[in-house]
């Protein structure tokens, strides 16, 4: 299939939401929110996500795929019910019967993983683990140093919209790499859901040291951060303010207290979760050279390189992940809705969903054959910014 046919087919439909932080319409496979809170059905076809699911997971390097359609390694058995979803993962965490086979809400092949949060059952939580070994597997025999992952996330509009509450805290995990089986250790990379209303995603890793450092800048000048570091917008062009940090990078972390993010137009070109849509993550990770770099996008779209740092402060290559056996870090990962030390609840039910889960040895096409930008794994021009470092 040809790019421009697949990306003809994912954008045809009109009038979608679009994120502000993306000058072009999402390929939001159906159904999707419009203007006015109505749903429609796009022209994205599952032949077509189908296809190009195919072409992603058979390139070079690849060394693990799942789309939630085999709940074995040899593709063999297909998942037709929730038991046959849970029997697919190492394991599922929290409260299992909170993970559920979606047929609704995917993308290529027949389902996707759906983790409910029930309004009724504040603070409970499910993880979905994986092991690089293969779908289903529960060993860690295969690590890795220097690799790339990508998944998809459908963000429900209530999951994506309120509040968690307090927001000091470090809420809303929705994934980590490191292990299946493991977390609060060296070397673990965390993607989360910012605990403000609108669906901001950050980062941060565990740090040989013990403590949890976002990936950030810092402006001496005016003793602020902010985590979308690799997110540059390139105006305005003389930061100043912590205004100027906010509307240029994205989420300012130290501004503690408020709800404004939705509303504030410092906020509005902040990378975020598509509202009603799948949104493309992918994260490199090098342990050899100390890098982490984290690309997003709504699916069918060019992705955009977000978060990371050049000089990441993970545990070097030989580090063990702590589980007693002889196992190294990076053994695989766990997709979450883990909403940990939130002080307020949503009132009607919500959920998320993830979906083609794939790890390669080598960069991987986003939806539609988009190649990650230029640099790759080097650094990316005029970083750090004149005023900054990265801390």
């Amino acid at each position: 299939m040809k790019r421009r046919d697949f990306l003809y087919r994912s954008a045809a439909t009109s009038g979608l939401l679009v994120p502000a932080w993306v000058g072009a319409k999402p390929c939001s496979p159906s159904p999707v929110s419009v203007t006015g809170g109505t749903t429609a059905t796009t022209s994205c076809t599952s032949g077509s996500m189908d296809d190009d699911w195919a072409a992603r997971t058979a390139a070079a390097g690849v060394f693990y795929s799942h789309n939630f359609t085999y709940r074995d390694a040899a593709k063999t058995v297909r998942i037709a019910n929730d038991a046959d979803l849970r029997a697919s993962a190492w394991g599922v965490g929290g409260t299992p019967s909170l993970a559920l086979w979606d047929q609704a809400h995917k993308l290529s092949g027949a389902g996707s993983l759906r983790l409910q949060m029930p309004a009724a059952n504040r603070g409970a939580y499910t993880g979905y683990s994986l092991s690089w070994d293969g779908v289903g597997r529960t060993t860690k025999n295969t690590s890795k140093h220097q690799f790339y992952v990508q998944f998809a996330i459908y963000a429900d509009s209530v999951y994506r919209n309120f509040h968690y509450g307090d927001v000091s805290t470090w809420g809303g995990k929705l994934a980590i790499v490191q292990a299946p089986d493991r977390s609060f250790e060296p070397s673990e990379i965390v993607l989360r859901r910012d605990i403000r209303a609108g669906g901001y995603v950050l980062s941060y890793r565990y740090t040989p040291n013990g403590g949890a450092e976002g990936f950030s800048l810092s402006w001496p000048a005016l003793s602020n951060y902010t985590y979308m570091n690799f997110y540059d917008r390139g105006s305005p062009t003389s930061i100043t303010t912590n205004s100027h940090l906010r509307q240029r990078y994205g989420t300012d972390y130290q501004m503690l207290g408020s709800d404004n993010q939705g509303t504030n137009p410092d906020y509005q070109n902040a990378p975020r979760l598509v509202d009603n849509g799948w949104t493309v993550f992918e994260m490199y990770i090098d342990q050899v050279n100390q890098i982490v770099k984290i690309w997003m996008a709504p699916y069918g779209q060019p992705p955009v390189l977000v978060m990371g740092a050049m000089n990441a402060r993970i545990a070097p290559v030989g580090t063990m992940d702590g589980g007693g056996a002889s196992r190294q870090i990076y053994t695989g990962m766990q997709l979450l809705n883990y909403p940990n030390n939130v002080t307020n609840w949503p009132t009607t039910d919500t959920f998320i969903c993830y979906s083609e889960v794939v790890a390669s040895d080598n960069p991987i096409n986003f939806p539609g054959g988009l190649a990650l930008p230029s640099p790759g794994t080097q650094r990316p021009a005029n970083y750090p910014p004149s005023g900054a470092q990265e801390t």
